[in-house]
């Protein structure tokens, strides 16, 4: 997830007796954009974590921070990016099949719907258990 700063609404786990139909999800609810001098980034630092700058006035490499210019480099800085392209993202350890490309049908599916509720994960583990007998023997 990089430096993406996400909103969670809620956090979706089902554990079966098969470590390989576990589902972990985070459904991620709609992140607002910073506030700085009333316009809107999407894209920012934070300067010691105080300071909140747009992202474009760092991308020299240099800053001017308490009246002086400074290396970002010399700075703990912290990238933050707004995106809102994903509803839901999957956690998955090496052997679940929510990683496997053939399955990302079905979280993509998971995209669309607007608040998931539990028959959607019973649904999604119903689908990638699907697909699981080809390629499991390949992950061991």
């Amino acid at each position: 997830m990089d430096f993406r700063q996400l909103n969670i609404r809620a956090i979706w786990g089902l554990l079966t007796d098969n470590l390989y139909d576990d589902i972990l999800l985070l459904e991620i609810g709609k992140t607002l954009p910073y506030t700085i001098e009333g316009n809107e980034y999407y894209n920012v630092g934070v300067i010691e974590k105080k300071h909140i700058i747009p992202y474009e006035q760092m991308a020299s490499g240099y800053v001017r921070y308490n009246g002086n210019v400074h290396k970002v480099s010399d700075l703990d800085i912290q990238d933050r990016f707004v995106v809102n392209d994903y509803r839901v993202i999957a956690i998955a350890p090496f052997h679940s099949c929510t990683i496997l490309e053939k399955n990302d049908i079905f979280l993509n599916e998971l995209q669309k719907v607007d608040t998931l509720k539990a028959e959607d994960i019973f649904t999604l583990r119903r689908k990638i258990h699907m697909n699981r007998a080809d390629d499991v023997s390949m992950m061991l």
